[in-house]
């Protein structure tokens, strides 16, 4: 079983790229972020459907949302952060990671000027149709 998460965690916070250099290190899921996170520093929220679709038994297919923070609720580095995701994202093909091989990612929505319900916090929203395959 392919950890998609993990997967993505290695192909975001790799060194030497635009998206690094604005988030180094801070991309979660909800299921682990930071207790004392408070949009004080930027960050990717990423929400990993749990019903992956198995094309076989080594590859599935998942729907990814991402959420782009900016950091004291800044809008233009929320909207720097997602064009970096944008880029690190398109024409994926075959990046091998450690834990799993991203196949290929396509961006099915977007919103660059979103803001989360609940904190009031400005972010931008992509959501992805992305493959997985086991090493």
């Amino acid at each position: 079983m392919i950890d998609t998460a993990k997967v993505l965690y290695e192909h975001l916070t790799a060194s030497g790229t635009s998206l690094y250099t604005l988030n180094g290190t801070r991309v979660w899921t909800a299921q682990s972020e930071p207790v004392d996170w408070n949009n004080g520093t930027t960050g990717i929220m990423m929400s990993v459907s749990d019903d992956g679709d198995y094309v076989s038994p080594s590859w599935v297919q998942s729907s990814v949302t991402f959420y782009c923070y900016g950091g004291n609720d800044n809008a233009s580095k929320c909207q720097q952060i997602y064009a970096a995701l944008y880029d690190r994202l398109s024409g994926v093909q075959s990046q091998i990671k450690t834990s799993g091989t991203i196949e290929w990612a396509r961006m099915f929505s977007g919103d660059p000027d979103d803001i989360e319900p609940d904190s009031g916090y400005k972010r931008a929203r992509a959501s992805y149709l992305i493959q997985f395959k086991e090493n």
